[in-house]
């Protein structure tokens, strides 16, 4: 037996029971969810923001913690070179396939960080064609195009012009600490493109932001009192938006301790949600 009743004022009929600590949602809010939800599930996530926009998703499910932060953001980069059937090409136009041959030079490493990266990665996220030496991504991490309406909230967006640019600006020296970054895909809200605990809340009341000290627990960043040289690493990562510097996260705290900073991802890197409107206002936090 529960410890309070729920009676009709009608008929004094005892309809139900609710135990201590039980939430009660009203009927209005219950709708209100069910509408946001079905919104979010039907929305057709196949939209460019601009003529010749291209972009990949990535399935939030898999956080790539077998391998290295600097890898991940290789891999990533990786993927904007891919075409709609995840054969990895040059360019749109000429259409050639990239071999493993070709990897240190688009990557912008050395033959031996090339064969590192290729030796972490083969066989389940990139697979290589033995008789044509093709490279395909997995589809079940990678996907161009549309996504049915069920699966797309597991996904995000990345656009390839900010990630390239990204890549590039951040050199290989911060990689790393891009890949942290992008080894949180899973932690962003789709909705409001901030570092969180519950990513698929679409109520902006109800989402619980991840601090800078949250982060580093993550991240097994040990020197918990040097967030600030943390803070300005990220700072530094920046990429080119329409011939402007932006960055790619923000961190916003008030005070002085920056451990309780949270993290805003740029859109302009990627972006999944229903309605873009909402994170357009963080761009002031980008800006150069």
């Amino acid at each position: 037996m529960g410890e309070y009743a729920i009676v009709d004022t009608e008929t004094g009929e005892e309809v139900g029971e609710i135990n201590s600590g039980d939430v009660i949602i009203s009927v209005h809010e219950r709708q209100r969810r069910v509408r946001m939800k079905k919104e979010r599930e039907e929305h057709e996530i196949n939209r460019y923001r601009g003529k010749g926009e291209r972009y990949i998703f990535v399935n939030t499910t898999f956080d790539f913690s077998d391998l290295s932060p600097s890898t991940v953001t290789k891999l990533i980069y990786l993927s904007t070179y891919a075409a709609y059937d995840n054969l990895l090409i040059l360019n749109a136009k000429s259409k050639k396939e990239i071999k493993r041959s070709d990897l240190p030079k688009i990557l912008g490493v050395s033959k031996r960080t090339s064969e590192r990266f290729w030796n972490s990665v083969k066989a389940y996220y990139i697979r290589e064609d033995e008789e044509t030496g093709k490279l395909w991504l997995n589809d079940e991490i990678f996907k161009r195009g549309k996504l049915k309406s069920k699966t797309a909230i597991d996904y995000q967006q990345f656009y390839f012009n900010g990630v390239r640019s990204l890549y590039k600006s951040a050199n290989g020296k911060n990689h790393n600490y891009l890949g942290y970054l992008f080894q949180l895909i899973p932690f962003i809200n789709r909705e409001w493109n901030v570092v969180c605990e519950n990513p698929f809340e679409a109520d902006l009341d109800n989402v619980q932001l991840v601090t800078m000290k949250d982060f580093c627990d993550y991240i097994g960043y040990k020197d918990t009192s040097s967030i600030s040289k943390l803070k300005k690493i990220y700072d530094g990562l920046e990429f080119d938006v329409n011939g402007k510097k932006q960055r790619f996260c923000a961190l916003t705290y008030t005070g002085l301790d920056s451990g309780t900073a949270r993290i805003c991802i740029n859109p302009e890197v990627f972006y999944v949600g229903s309605n873009k409107g909402r994170v357009d206002v963080l761009k002031l936090f980008f800006k150069e």
